[in-house]
């Protein structure tokens, strides 16, 4: 059926409801000594894993993943559980860890956090979350991770905030603010001995929330890259209210001369840094937000499509 461009359910909310603050997670502080996200974007999708440790150590096979779904039956897949979502947050988490963990390669205190991170993963049982390649990543010794790896699973706390939203956990950032890796990870019981209480206890926002990040990401998400290819001017208002092949959402971006604002200006002036940033975070985010929805129950096969 035709969409209007209308928004067709609430608003997203970007709060997090009040919660009691977590304590702080101490393990975290070698990544705020480290500095931000590795310099670089991530690649269009598929990408997969290009080097390091041996797949054999560690993850469980497709079937015993798909028993932490509502069904083992991929005909039948709906949407994965709060305890999935909490583990998949988790295991996305330990990845972008695992990333900021490599420009420390030479301090012993990075290979001391390296060793904690694997068994906390082991002892936690979030094995059974990993997918061999994801596994792969964090098992490689420091100082050998690829540089196209560090970088995309630097940009992995983009997606860990987004599962952080949908748990009521932290507020969504703006789709121009990058996500605080080590507030989103304490939030998730990241390195933390109470994560699988908080993975059994965990619930979700509302569908009509989650369809509603959905079509915001996609909206944000299509304008940037349209843009990457076609860098002119777009009316993007008339464009979102006209389109038929999915409902944008506007009622969370901001416009200027009614094209995407980023930076403060319209598209076609903004920094291209700037805007380039903006699209690797809705690109992120956007895939996230199809998992979230049952594209696919394995991360790596969800396609975050424009």
């Amino acid at each position: 059926m035709p969409h209007s461009g209308k928004p067709s359910g609430p608003v997203v909310c970007r709060k997090a409801p009040n919660r009691p603050e977590s304590p702080p997670n101490k393990a975290l502080q070698l990544t705020r000594r480290s500095g931000g996200r590795s310099a670089g974007h991530p690649p269009e999708y598929p990408r997969g894993f290009t080097g390091g440790a041996q797949l054999s150590a560690g993850p469980l096979g497709r079937s015993q993943r798909l028993r932490m779904t509502e069904t083992d039956d991929l005909e039948g897949y709906q949407l994965p559980l709060p305890a999935r979502v909490a583990a998949r947050a988790q295991v996305l988490s330990a990845q972008a860890y695992r990333a900021i963990l490599e420009r420390s390669a030479t301090d012993p205190q990075a290979a001391e956090a390296h060793a904690d991170c694997i068994a906390w993963c082991e002892r936690e049982g979030l094995q059974s979350e990993f997918e061999p390649q994801e596994w792969a990543l964090i098992s490689t010794p420091l100082g050998q991770l690829s540089q196209r790896d560090e970088v995309n699973a630097s940009w992995l706390t983009e997606p860990a905030v987004c599962l952080a939203w949908a748990l009521g956990q932290v507020d969504l950032p703006d789709y121009e603010t990058e996500a605080d890796g080590a507030a989103v990870a304490t939030a998730l019981r990241f390195l933390d001995d109470a994560a699988n209480g908080f993975r059994a206890q965990s619930e979700l926002r509302p569908q009509a929330e989650l369809e509603s990040l959905l079509e915001t990401y996609l909206t944000l998400h299509w304008r940037l890259r349209e843009f990457s290819l076609r860098p002119v001017h777009l009316d993007f208002a008339a464009f979102a209210g006209q389109c038929r092949w999915a409902n944008m959402r506007l009622d969370q971006v901001r416009l200027v001369d009614d094209d995407l604002s980023v930076g403060g200006s319209p598209l076609v002036t903004a920094p291209e840094s700037l805007w380039r940033n903006c699209l690797s975070i809705a690109s992120e985010r956007h895939r996230a937000a199809e998992w979230l929805l049952g594209q696919h129950p394995l991360y790596s096969e969800v396609t975050a499509d424009t």
